[in-house]
């Protein structure tokens, strides 16, 4: 089990993130962190995230997004037993399209 608490603050994609299942094509999985402090988007409130997950060209495992978060079907610990306990993992293109939803891909 992952210290959720450390990886939010390291940014990086822990190993211990091995999913039992794929996304489907033009989807991602993302686990959520801290909004980024200075981006504004009138009406909404975007969020970073670090990507475990992904069939969409452009963004790979380990990469870190910023994301519109009601855009993502969320699932915590209560839902699947891969998820630690404290994590949110939301996944995109599932009601809208990922594209619409991943604002940015960070370096």
């Amino acid at each position: 089990m992952i210290d959720v608490g450390q990886f939010r603050r390291s940014h990086t994609f822990p190993e211990a993130w091995a999913i039992p299942a794929h996304c489907l094509p033009g989807r991602i999985a993302v686990v959520m962190d801290e909004p980024i402090e200075g981006i504004v988007i009138v009406n909404k409130e975007p969020c970073t995230g670090v990507v475990i997950d992904s069939h969409c060209e452009g963004i790979d495992i380990g990469d870190r997004v910023i994301v519109f978060p009601e855009h993502g079907l969320q699932m915590d610990y209560r839902d699947a037993d891969w998820i630690p306990r404290g994590a949110d993992v939301r996944f995109y293109g599932v009601h809208v399209p990922a594209s619409d939803s991943v604002i940015a891909v960070l370096n």
